[in-house]
């Protein structure tokens, strides 16, 4: 890994944290590309949906395969803005991979953070549009979001640089907050 380049941006965050639609405009607006790392691990693995991967290999197969897709993609010498799957930072080796990115000066990781009500609505919307996101715990995936966010909230914590209210306004409003956020402030490239 070398830094010869502006670090990618790693939103990470809860499903529903608005990660795909911010990172989308933060690529735009950076002339960055932007990868949806569960697509991005579907793609590679042959996959149609996280739930037909799951079914078929389990979610510990999935999670070895977004720790082995992030890390190429952190290994290629592009600058892109990549939002990290919700359970990521669970992946066995993926806060390490994170964290030594961050160090190496090629990440810059975004935690978009948002209240539980507004998760669990979004989440609610989300479903009733697509079926195929499968349960963490095997509970209703609404239901599940509360214990979900108390386990995860600390590790997403851990791994960011900067935290960004995700509900707060437009996703045009939060890209421009997560822009201004990484953009460096002492000549670093860090923010």
């Amino acid at each position: 890994m070398t830094a010869a380049r502006a670090p990618s941006v790693l939103l990470t965050g809860m499903r529903g944290s608005g990660k795909s639609s911010v990172g989308a405009a933060v690529a735009r607006a950076l002339g960055a590309e932007y990868i949806d790392l569960d697509q991005e691990v579907l793609t590679r693995e042959g996959f149609e949906s996280v739930r037909a991967m799951w079914d078929a290999k389990g979610q510990p197969a999935f999670r070895d395969a977004e720790v082995r897709a992030l890390g190429a993609l952190l290994d290629e010498p592009l600058r892109r803005v990549i939002a990290l799957g919700g359970g990521t930072p669970t992946a066995p080796g993926a806060a390490d991979l994170i964290r030594s990115a961050r160090r190496a000066g090629i990440a810059v990781v975004v935690y978009l953070r948002c209240p539980l009500a507004t998760l669990e609505a979004r989440l609610r919307a989300s479903l009733a549009a697509d079926a195929n996101r499968p349960s963490v715990t095997g509970a209703d995936p609404v239901g599940e979001l509360a214990e979900l966010l108390r386990v995860r909230d600390p590790m997403y914590r851990a791994i960011a640089d900067v935290e960004i209210d995700g509900d707060q306004g437009s996703v045009e409003d939060v890209a421009r907050r997560v822009i201004e956020a990484i953009t460096p402030r002492d000549g670093t490239g860090r923010p």
